[in-house]
């Protein structure tokens, strides 16, 4: 799905097109040279080391991350979502932003020419 993020950056700000970026790129491996999949093990998802994903930055604050993982998982456990978290198959075919108004697409248009002149 191309909802024209090489047109307009801002779309980037939209709730569903984030989400399907963020979403799509651990899985995918969009960010750096690993993927969620790479970090998932027959004892579960490695948390620490999955921050590298996006980040980067599994070193500084992995541990952190782990914990806060850990607790929300049991959380959503004792929620009764107790299926397999491991990672999807395959990225999720999320629907496209809502239709944007004309003084939005005007507004966005006169923001690139804008950049041109600075």
């Amino acid at each position: 799905m191309s909802v024209g993020l090489g047109e307009n950056y801002d779309l980037i700000l939209d709730p569903v097109v984030s989400a399907h970026v963020a979403y799509s790129g651990m899985i995918e491996g969009w960010f750096r040279p690993c993927k969620l999949a790479d970090f998932c093990t027959d004892a579960g998802l490695d948390y620490a080391a999955a921050r590298d994903i996006v980040n980067g930055d599994a070193k500084m604050i992995g541990e952190e991350i782990a914990r806060n993982c850990t607790i929300f998982e049991a959380a959503l456990r004792a929620a009764g979502a107790d299926q397999n978290f491991g990672p999807p198959v395959s990225a999720v075919d999320w629907p496209g932003p809502a239709k944007v108004s004309v003084f939005i697409w005007i507004m966005s248009r006169i923001q690139r020419l804008a950049r041109y002149f600075r």
